[in-house]
Formats: C-alpha cells, structure tokens, sequence
C-alpha cells in the first residue's frame, strides 16, 4: 500500500524537517513513483532559484521588541 504524500511532505523533505523514518519512507517512495520524485526535484529546482536573501532588523525594531519583551514577562 502507498501512502499519499502530499506538498507539505516534500517541502518538509526539502528542508530536512521530516523525521528520519518518514523521510526514509519517503525517499522509497519516491524511488519507486517518478511522478513523485519529478515533483521533489521541480521543488528543489525552484529552492535553488530563490535569491539568498538576509534580512537584518534596525536597531531600534530590536530595542522594541527587548523592550516590549521584558515589560510582559512573566
């Protein structure tokens, strides 16, 4: 019996988030239905095309968050 994998699945494989048993199950899977792994491989395809963006907040955004932190701690 096959299990049905859905976006979600790959996208976790893609970004090693799966637990090592699924995602050993998953990559079976995919060994043995191409449509499967043609899916995996256009995700991956389109993870390498995304641009390696970093985004590093203002000073003053990190002032209020640590400050906005501290006055609701508990």
């Amino acid at each position: 019996m096959f299990e049905q994998y859905t976006s979600d699945d790959l996208v976790q494989m893609l970004y090693l988030e799966l637990p090592l048993e699924a995602a050993a199950a998953l990559r079976q899977a995919m060994a043995a239905d191409h449509r499967l792994a043609a899916r995996f491989a256009s995700l991956r395809k389109a993870k390498r095309a995304m641009p390696k963006v970093t985004f590093d907040p203002s000073p003053a955004v990190l002032s209020r968050i640590l400050q906005y932190s501290a006055e609701t701690a508990v």
